[in-house]
């Protein structure tokens, strides 16, 4: 698995500001039909083709424009689930929902499990767990299946996870900057990346594939098991501070690397994931060969893309 590396915050603040201007002065039309683009091919003689990360872009068989309001995250998502991009409020709605949800949201996280030497009754939510053993005892943390009080968790308002993947910024304030859905918005209601990637697939229970110079990475769900949906494919735009929806060619998709955190906060019913998408990471390996010394899939640090 190879190691990620983390984007500069002041990087980051840097493209931000300027992200917001480029924002602020681009016109949109809501009369405008939203959903008149189409699906074109990304060849050399396409107006987006040198913004594409140049390591994917000959592997990138079509490109779809999305409005440039500030919603554009959201809108490709949907195009990418084959909605219109319309649909941006549903898909910022779905992942809200996923935020405030109990359902499938609690982590058994790494370490060891201790059994006391008693009979015990753990009230865990709605349900009730009875715990027997007469000696005192450790079990590794991923053959245990007794789950400690202690470690169970709602995944999205755990600060440690909050401070790996989106800079420590507080549950109420993402939660209340992706409910926003009033067109145009600001820079703190856009999507951004490493924050939204796994929120986004576990809201639709899929794989979401972000390339950007900057972060090649696959986001997988952590709450959900696998399903059969096509993956979420966003493609950002260098220098243009905006996201379309793409294509790769071929039969076989490719995956860049799995996000790291994934591995550190996936649920037990998430893990078969990795092996769901294996031919995908192969295929990936194969199309964009490792150069050596460099690493070339970034998502540990924060980008606002």
């Amino acid at each position: 698995m190879q190691k990620e590396i983390p984007v500069s915050d002041e990087w980051v603040e840097t493209e931000s500001k300027e992200e917001e201007e480029s924002d602020s002065s681009s016109e949109f039309n809501d009369d405008e039909d939203v959903n008149s683009q189409e699906w074109m091919i990304l060849n050399q003689a396409h107006s987006s083709y040198t913004v594409v990360a140049k390591r994917i872009r000959r592997d990138v068989s079509q490109l779809h424009e999305v409005q440039s309001d500030g919603h554009c995250g959201f809108r490709a998502a949907a195009i990418s689930m084959n909605q219109q991009q319309s649909e941006y409020a549903s898909v910022r709605r779905r992942m809200v929902e996923e935020m405030e949800s109990k359902d499938g949201t609690w982590h058994l996280f790494a370490g060891t499990c201790c059994v006391f030497a008693c009979t015990c009754r753990i009230l865990l939510g709605s349900w009730d767990l009875m715990v027997d053993a007469w000696n005192l005892w450790e079990v590794p943390a991923n053959r245990c299946q007794v789950p400690s009080l202690m470690e169970r968790q709602e995944i999205y308002k755990n600060k440690k996870y909050l401070a790996v993947v989106a800079d420590e910024v507080p549950y109420n304030q993402i939660l209340a900057n992706l409910a926003y859905t009033a067109s145009p918005c600001q820079m703190k209601h856009w999507i951004v990346f490493p924050r939204h990637g796994t929120l986004m697939a576990d809201a639709f229970q899929r794989p979401v594939i972000h390339i950007s110079n900057h972060i090649m990475t696959t986001y997988l769900p952590l709450s959900h098991g696998p399903t059969n949906e096509a993956p979420i494919f966003l493609v950002y735009l260098e220098g243009r501070y905006h996201y379309n929806p793409f294509q790769f060619s071929g039969s076989v998709y490719p995956a860049p690397p799995i996000s790291q955190s994934w591995f550190k906060w996936r649920s037990n019913v998430a893990r078969d994931w990795e092996a769901v998408i294996q031919l995908n990471r192969e295929e990936w390996d194969q199309r964009f060969p490792v150069i050596p010394g460099i690493t070339l899939n970034l998502e540990d640090g924060s980008s606002k893309d």
